[in-house]
């Protein structure tokens, strides 16, 4: 029986990793592979049907080259499959991930002049991995622009100031800054919301290995 599941709630800072790959999408030399489309919308919420197709995937693009598609990353929630292929495979993945969801087959086929769906394929140069780590360390270091409180809860909060200063990046006044004691304890807040944030994993999304 196909396994159905709930799209999860991203936390923000998920959400920002995604907006940075496809930022990072058409710069050449990438080898993280972003589909998006219609033709994906009945399949990513499907376990079982996901797999399926991602394997015979694997299958056909490695006629065109050996060796091409190592894992995949599914966010349902954004009708996103993110897939990890080799720096020289990521063309004949897309073109086998196009022809798949245009024929619903192996890409072999005739589509019989059926108006194929949509399915948008972009290479990437950031890969999930190194866009997750990205977002983590300014976290961590306090240079990014989402608050640890809304990183960590999924969206409540949206963007603001950097971690640890005040909304919108201003100067904390004369008040805010007063006593080394009030600085410790900001400090200790931001600590707390990192822990919070790291404890936050449920909202990661899961490597199907291929």
């Amino acid at each position: 029986m196909a396994s159905f599941h709930k799209a999860p709630v991203r936390p923000l800072w998920v959400t920002e990793a995604v907006e940075r790959m496809r930022a990072a999408a058409g710069a050449g030399g990438g080898s993280a592979l972003l589909l998006t489309g219609p033709g994906l919308r009945m399949l990513l919420p499907v376990d079982t049907a996901l797999e399926a197709w991602l394997a015979r995937l694997k299958k056909t693009a490695s006629k065109a080259q050996p060796c091409c598609l190592h894992g995949a990353y599914a966010l349902p929630e954004a009708n996103l499959l993110v897939l990890d292929c080799s720096r020289k495979g990521v063309d004949a993945v897309a073109d086998a991930a196009q022809a798949m969801v245009a024929g619903g087959g192996d890409g072999d086929g005739d589509t019989g002049g059926a108006a194929p769906p949509l399915l948008s394929a972009a290479a990437t140069s950031l890969s999930m991995k190194d866009a997750l780590t990205s977002v983590m360390q300014e976290l961590w270091d306090g240079k990014s622009g989402l608050r640890v409180a809304a990183a960590a809860g999924g969206g409540s909060g949206g963007l603001s100031g950097s971690l640890g200063g005040s909304a919108g990046g201003e100067e904390p006044t004369e008040s805010e800054a007063e006593g080394s004691g009030q600085a410790g304890q900001g400090e200790m807040r931001r600590l707390r919301g990192l822990l919070r944030l790291l404890g936050n994993l449920e909202g990661l999304p899961e490597w199907i290995q291929l």
